[in-house]
């Protein structure tokens, strides 16, 4: 293995692990000791990586954004299809990386929800925002030129999107893990996705139906990690 290598594997592991302990033990019981111990590495490998356990969860959310933003960066530059097909396609990209990383990304909710303010859910947004908000803002332009959307703030219109269906997951995260209520909570997910996909079709002048989150797959997907 090349020193290259060993350092990005050295990472995923103090993230994993850190994590896991993140989860198991609350944020704040689990000191950067621990999670050097528990990954068999060094004190300095840790500060090579991180600066601090901030920049862990930090980093989690930094590598979904960017993992995000290569699928829609790479449904962006294909040719052959409309706006409107490009973002749908765009964002069941999206659907799809959260539901491949379900079990990590409700770990990250449960941890930032029990142990932490909005001011740093907010900074993870943030890093959402900046990173895979661009490709998504060059489909709404094409979208514009075709005249299939109608709008003068296309930056904006993503920035809300991004943050409705960021709010959307959490809200969705916390009602499919209560168990005791689960068939009532998932036709309240039904109504929260509905809701979402009208938002969306409205500030973009569209017709109704026309941007599709897909409904019963995220219900079907979630139904399966809850049982």
């Amino acid at each position: 293995m090349t020193k290259t290598n060993h350092s990005i594997v050295t990472k995923q592991k103090l993230q994993e692990i850190a994590l896991q302990l993140f989860h198991q033990k609350g944020y704040e019981k689990t000191s950067v000791e621990l999670i050097v111990k528990k990954s068999g590495v060094s004190k300095g490998a840790f500060y090579h990586h991180f600066k601090s356990k901030d920049e862990i969860l930090e980093s989690l959310a930094e590598q979904y954004a960017k993992n995000m933003a290569q699928a829609a960066q790479a449904v962006a530059e294909q040719k052959n299809l409309g706006a409107v097909a490009k973002l749908n396609l765009a964002l069941s990209k999206d659907q799809q990386y959260k539901f491949i990383n379900l079990g990590q990304l409700l770990q990250i909710h449960c941890i930032i929800k029990q142990n932490r303010d909005q001011i740093f859910e907010n900074k993870l947004i943030e890093k959402g925002l900046v990173i895979a908000g661009k490709p998504f803002v060059k489909i709404i332009k094409q979208g514009v030129a075709e005249k299939v959307f109608n709008t003068q703030y296309p930056e904006e219109i993503v920035e809300l999107i991004i943050r409705t269906i960021s709010h959307m997951h959490d809200d969705i995260d916390m009602l499919a893990q209560d168990s005791k209520r689960q068939s009532q909570n998932f036709t309240a997910i039904k109504k929260k996705i509905a809701f979402v996909e009208e938002m969306i079709n409205r500030i973009l002048d569209v017709k109704r139906g026309s941007i599709d989150l897909g409904c019963r797959r995220i219900v079907d997907l979630y139904k399966k990690f809850a049982n």
